[in-house]
């Protein structure tokens, strides 16, 4: 002991030689001996009790807790293998649309393209190097059509002894079908399956007759991992299992024989009972057909209408061990206090005996009495000594006065240095300030101090500990010392870091799906919305949500749907629902396309509906594919049926009296249609620089009569730079070819020395592009045409009809001069007013449509 229990052990020396004197025992005081020596054994016996009553108690605790573990493990289990199934679900949706209304026959010849489209849905957020998922498809005689794997499907092998190519041939079949666990046969790995029905398939079977299945594959190097990440410990074991039995994964792996049958639950076992019944959980403890382990484990099952549970096991040794932990320390503190007890009780029988043997005087006999009542406080400190916790008494003013010695074994300190403030340099840096802050408050207001610190232990490592005094006071209520105790913290710091690490993982293994998920408690209203779907919709996952919420950011246009699904399946007219709807994000207001996911859970008594469990996913670009593609498919026959419009034209309005003019005719005018048509390909069908296409249709007429390459050029271009609407591109092309032709053939272009001006402008005032085409150095014209050849009535149909234009020819001596005059807004490019014409000729009902 340190100074002050020496000074009381010198305090009782001397108390024990004063005062000594006769005495002889009575009869009260004999039986006051006897009820000492009985109070005595009963001290004794009492931490012998305590240690029994604290063993029940953690044993009861120890498995409560194991329990309470498994529960919480096969509950986030079991949502991972929700989400995993619905997931599996969705890429067989998606693999449906894919092949809709393609006959077997088309399948197989476009495997390749069909092949790449599979692999891209079973690759929905999932990396490509990883290959999580595979999706095959077989036709109704159990041979495979397509799959999503690198290795085309082998259509000669016959798959017939796959269950999931059986179970779902007759007519009441379940709408999807959980296979047990096969090894792959190309790739070795195992894997169990999630399949169901082919739709809409193109090979004209009546509704409802089996036409093959879609096979969406989960491999087990994949799904064991994640079971094995939501384990509490490393030894507890997560297994998913089928109804009947059938093992379907496990985070500790099992042995798969190809050739025996799969594993599964041994015949009337308490799990296969509690999945016979149904029952939604249920706590059991078994034996494991796997390794012969016994274990307690928690059964829950999946949520929606799955048939698998998922079970969270522990070793029956490992909740023993940890119980045993726990009670150790426990027991070496009630022997040794049992033991101090012990030897207490029998100092104070050896004093009392002594103090009745003895013949001392009244002063002698109180001296006795005080050095015992001196010697049982040493003894008391002692026992405190030797507990777990730090003790301590301090001043009214907050000076340290006493410390057990379990301090100066933690800090390594001594008493001097410890005593009266010195304790304080062993906090940590980030606690001083705090720790005396929150001190000196508890001491003026004279309430509870408590407050969590870190003290520096003596090999310089910090433990937390939770430190707490209160205030003892007289009769008066005036504080006349502190008591004050601290508790070991660390271990169970570091195990609530350890849960906050573990609910990290299952936020994680949650959004291994890559969907948004949430759950909507019909009940009180509640909507709970996972991060990932708070992503999804764009909004704060600080900021509560409801079904308002939700229901404002659906587009007007698709909200009556949406509601008509919501509806009916609260109704109870519907499992669930599954919607395709678009979403405002709360963010950016950005609308987005989401496919939704639900199924309602009812009271199984009253079947009255209690909550909704849901999945959404972002379709956005799927969606927009899809629009495209068929944007495009409209534009591009728009353009051939004008295209087509025009040559028929050409073809029956060129003279045919003259079957070789007659070719050249039809084949001129269809090169001026197909210049026109490559510049507009050049420009994405946007439309075509006026410049750009005088020259490409005026080029071939560069070349003099006579010559192999023109000297100079013939043509002459003059303008400004003139963007053209893609229907004005073909009408000005067909006239300038009819121009450039009729001078070729009669005009300035017929002869060597002849030349061909051409300028444009644009009239911002009058809302024109005047074009001037002037032929000089040709035959002398002494009079106008009396006859209107298929050149003038091209020009007046396709300048004057079709552009709402004018066209003006003046027969000069030197040559001809025609000026062109149209509208603006109908041939440049951009114009609201050619917009809305180009619809009206087109037939569409969106001017964005151009």
């Amino acid at each position: 002991m340190h100074g002050n229990a020496r000074a009381m052990s010198d305090s009782v020396a001397a108390l024990r030689g004063k005062h000594r004197g006769a005495y002889r025992p009575t009869t009260a005081s004999w039986s006051r001996m006897r009820g000492l020596r009985a109070a005595l054994l009963v001290a004794v016996l009492v931490p012998a009790l305590l240690l029994a009553l604290s063993a029940w108690r953690s044993w009861d605790a120890a498995w409560r807790s194991a329990e309470t573990e498994v529960m919480r493990t096969a509950d986030a289990a079991a949502e991972f293998a929700r989400r995993l199934l619905e997931a599996q679900l969705l890429r067989i949706e998606r693999a449906n649309d894919i092949l809709a209304g393609l006959s077997d026959a088309e399948v197989r010849i476009r495997e390749d393209e069909l092949q790449s489209a599979l692999r891209a849905a079973a690759a929905e957020r999932e990396s490509a190097e990883r290959e999580t998922f595979y999706l095959f498809v077989y036709d109704r005689d159990a041979y495979p059509l397509v799959t999503s794997a690198a290795v085309p499907a082998a259509r000669s092998r016959r798959m017939m002894d796959r269950e999931f190519n059986r179970v779902l041939r007759p007519a009441d079949a379940p709408p999807f079908y959980v296979s047990p666990v096969y090894v792959g046969r190309d790739t070795g790995r195992a894997f169990f399956a999630v399949t169901a029905r082919r739709e809409r398939t193109g090979n004209g079977l009546p509704a409802g007759t089996y036409d093959g299945v879609v096979n969406a594959s989960a491999y087990l190097d994949h799904v064991n991992p994640a079971l094995a990440a939501l384990a509490a410990t490393p030894d507890d074991v997560v297994a998913l299992i089928r109804m009947d039995g059938a093992l379907l994964a496990r985070s500790a792996g099992f042995k798969i024989d190809p050739a025996a049958a799969e594993p599964r639950l041994l015949p009337g076992g308490p799990m296969l009972e509690v999945m016979a019944r149904g029952d939604a959980r249920a706590i059991v403890r078994a034996r494991s057909p796997m390794d012969d382990v016994e274990r307690i484990a928690a059964l829950r099952r999946v949520g929606g209408s799955w048939p698998v549970y998922v079970s969270a096991a522990r070793d029956r040794g490992a909740v023993i061990a940890a119980w045993r932990r726990e009670i150790a320390p426990q027991a070496v503190i009630t022997a040794v206090s049992a033991m101090l007890l012990a030897l207490l009780a029998g100092a104070v029988l050896r004093r009392q005996h002594s103090l009745e043997d003895a013949n001392e005087t009244l002063e002698a006999r109180v001296a006795e009495r005080a050095a015992a009542l001196a010697e049982s406080e040493i003894r008391f400190r002692a026992l405190v000594d030797v507990g777990p916790n730090f003790v301590w008494f301090a001043t009214p003013d907050g000076a340290l006065h006493y410390l057990n010695d379990r301090w100066f074994e933690f800090t390594g300190q001594r008493q001097e240095d410890a005593l009266p403030d010195g304790w304080a340099t062993t906090l940590h840096p980030d606690d001083a300030a705090r720790t005396a802050a929150t001190w000196a408050q508890a001491r003026a207001r004279g309430v509870t101090y408590e407050i969590e610190v870190r003290y520096r232990r003596h090999d310089g490592e910090y433990r937390w500990y939770l430190a707490r005094a209160e205030p003892l006071r007289d009769a008066t209520g005036r504080i006349e010392a502190w008591f004050g105790s601290s508790t070991d913290i660390h271990d169970l710091k570091a195990a609530q870091a350890a849960l906050a690490e573990s609910e990290a993982r299952l936020r994680l293994a949650q959004e291994a799906g890559g969907v948004g998920s949430w759950e909507w408690d019909l009940g009180t209203g509640a909507l709970f919305w996972s991060e990932s779907c708070h992503r999804l919709h764009g909004t704060d996952p600080a900021v509560p949500v409801s079904y308002e919420t939700w229901r404002d950011g659906i587009h007007p246009e698709d909200l009556p749907g949406v509601e008509r699904a919501v509806r009916e399946a609260l109704e109870g007219r519907a499992t669930g629902w599954a919607v395709e709807f678009r979403f405002r994000r709360r963010d950016n207001g950005t609308l987005r396309w989401i496919a939704g996911r639900a199924e309602v859970v009812h009271d199984p008594e009253t079947g009255r509906a209690l909550r909704v469990h849901g999945v959404g996913l972002d379709v956005t670009e799927r969606r927009d594919a899809e629009e495209r593609q068929a944007l495009m498919t409209r534009e591009l026959d728009h353009r051939a049926k004008n295209a087509l419009a025009a040559v028929q034209a050409a073809v029956r309005l060129t003279p045919k009296h003259d079957p070789e003019a007659y070719a050249r005719a039809i084949e001129g005018r269809v090169s001026a249609l197909a210049r026109a048509h490559t510049i507009l390909a050049a420009g994405k069908w946007e439309g075509a620089a006026l410049r750009a296409l005088v020259e490409a249709e005026l080029a071939p007429f560069e070349t003099p009569v006579g010559e192999a390459a023109p000297d100079v050029r013939r043509v002459a271009v003059d303008g400004p730079d003139v963007a053209l609407a893609p229907d004005a591109v073909q009408a000005l092309s067909m006239a300038l070819h009819e121009l450039a032709t009729n001078a070729a053939k009669h005009g300035a272009l017929s002869v060597p020395g002849g030349r061909v001006s051409l300028s444009w402008r644009v009239e911002e005032g009058a809302g024109l592009l005047v074009l001037n085409w002037r032929e000089r150095g040709g035959p002398p014209i002494i009079e106008a045409p009396v006859r209107r050849g298929f050149g003038s009535r091209v020009l007046e149909a396709t300048l004057g009809t079709q552009l709402g234009g004018r066209v003006e020819r003046r027969w000069e001596a030197g040559g001809l001069d025609c000026e062109i005059a149209v509208p603006i807004a109908r041939v440049l490019a951009g114009s609201a007013t050619q917009c809305e014409w180009h619809v009206e000729a087109s037939g569409r009902a969106r001017t964005s449509a151009m």
